[in-house]
């Protein structure tokens, strides 16, 4: 078991329809196995995890909803929302920006790998920042 970790960011601005995945921009940082296929890499709007064991996942989204109101944020493991992964945090007022967290840590069986997505649940609008940390601890 390898240590390994990544951290993504996209702060270009993104509209967003409820249920839509936020697109986690680029790689800033990582390590872990680059010389063939990495211990943990990001693939399009998802993180893919490669090998077995426990990853601790910290996400952080700044957004603009459209409406006052509650923006929820969940993180997805293969297409499900990861159990207390789902966090909401109150907006004032349309156009006020709003952060919202997630801190889960996830499992990835032996023979298979595991796709991490970061969902907006509730709270249309734009997404201004996001930023994605996965450590494999």
């Amino acid at each position: 078991m390898s240590k390994a970790g990544i951290y993504t960011v996209n702060s270009g601005a993104q509209a967003i329809a409820v249920g839509g995945v936020i697109n986690l921009g680029t790689i800033n940082r990582r390590f872990g196995r680059e010389c063939c296929e990495p211990v943990i890499d990001l693939s399009g709007a998802s993180i893919t995890l490669n090998e077995p064991g426990y990853y601790d996942i910290d996400v952080a989204v700044t957004a603009l909803p459209t409406a006052a109101g509650p923006v929820t944020i969940a993180v997805f493991q293969d297409g499900a929302a990861v159990p207390g992964s789902t966090n909401t945090t109150t907006a004032a007022a349309a156009g006020n920006p709003v952060n919202v967290v997630s801190l889960p840590l996830v499992r990835v069986r032996c023979g298979s790998a595991s796709n991490i997505s970061v969902v907006l649940v509730n709270g249309a609008g734009s997404i201004a920042n996001i930023s994605v940390k996965v450590l494999k601890v």
